[in-house]
């Protein structure tokens, strides 16, 4: 039995070169995000309530590939009730992240991108 990952990136990445939301972002598809190896990443998280002023919350995220290789990077506000972890990919594959927060809506989110070599 043939592997069928390469059609599923291949299909991520086709779909993710037309599919975007109102902001501009990739649409997750599958519960995987594409993304491409050095490009700027951005997981965008929307905050229902915040009953503290924005610049209190802390926000942080752990982005691991399958080789085990591991990233911790903090994230901002970005207005809105947005904050945004941003994430520059060094391999291509599957990477795993969880974000860590001081509010709890936000905490423990958790999320997988498939990451594909750029295109020469």
């Amino acid at each position: 039995m043939r592997s069928s990952l390469p059609r599923l990136v291949f299909l991520l990445t086709f779909i993710s070169l037309f599919s975007t939301n109102s902001l501009g972002n990739q649409i997750s598809i599958g519960g995987a995000t594409p993304a491409t190896q050095w490009d700027v990443f951005d997981v965008r998280l929307k905050a229902e309530s915040l009953s503290t002023s924005p610049k209190d919350v802390e926000i942080a995220a752990s982005f691991e590939a399958e080789s085990g290789e591991s990233f911790s990077t903090s994230g901002f506000y970005d207005g809105d009730g947005t904050f945004i972890l941003r994430f520059t990919p060094p391999l291509a594959g599957i990477w795993h992240y969880k974000t860590q927060s001081s509010l709890k809506e936000l905490d423990g989110i958790e999320g997988d991108i498939v990451v594909e070599k750029p295109r020469d």
